[in-house]
């Protein structure tokens, strides 16, 4: 019974496709989704609850839902990457970090390279050579364009999980979000630019 492996994998957030073979399983996860579409909509799962449940409707609902969070106005309708921005054009940012499944504590190694887009006076970063689509970014980030390196000069903690797709990019890659900003890091010489 491959399928109740897929999903005991799902739902320990792990990857399930290998196990859904055949009819029966894709009609069991099916069920198990719009059991947690139900959730949804009757409340009683947060967006973070989803998020971390490596579930992302991405529908008009739930960005709305994340917006009026956030005291955002939407309109649903919206096209294309234009529906992850208010009304005002200001980018709305997915719950949970940015992360789908659980996120974890890590420690980054000495000597590890390591890099962002945009300001220094943000707290996240992923390993070098991601890519702009990769760590989906909001629009001004990517038409900055900034790319910032940097090499551990000590080790540290981060807190560690998988970029979830958003802003009309794929996601997928590691990010890492410090307790401190970039520039506090490097003032403590925890990071040095390269």
């Amino acid at each position: 019974m491959l399928w109740r492996k897929g999903l005991k994998a799902w739902e320990d957030g792990e990857d399930w496709h290998k196990y859904m073979r055949g009819y029966a399983g894709l009609r069991e996860v099916e069920s198990r989704l719009r059991g947690i579409k139900l959730q949804l909509h009757a409340g009683k799962k947060s967006n973070e609850e989803l998020m971390a449940e490596n579930l992302v409707p991405l529908t008009d609902e739930f960005i709305e839902s994340i917006a009026k969070m956030y005291g955002m106005t939407y309109t649903k309708g919206k096209k294309g990457e234009d529906r992850f921005y208010d009304d005002d054009g200001n980018p709305i940012y997915p719950p949970n970090n940015g992360a789908v499944g659980k996120e974890g504590k890590t420690t980054l190694p000495k000597g590890m390279i390591i890099s962002r887009y945009g300001k220094n006076y943000g707290c996240y970063v992923s390993p070098d050579g991601t890519t702009i689509e990769e760590r989906a970014l909001a629009k001004d980030a990517r038409i900055q364009n900034e790319l910032h390196r940097f090499e551990l000069a000590k080790d540290v903690e981060c807190i560690k999980g998988v970029i979830a797709p958003w802003f009309g990019q794929a996601g997928g890659e590691i990010q890492c979000k410090f307790s401190k900003t970039i520039d506090q890091l490097i003032k403590a010489g925890v990071l040095i630019e390269i």
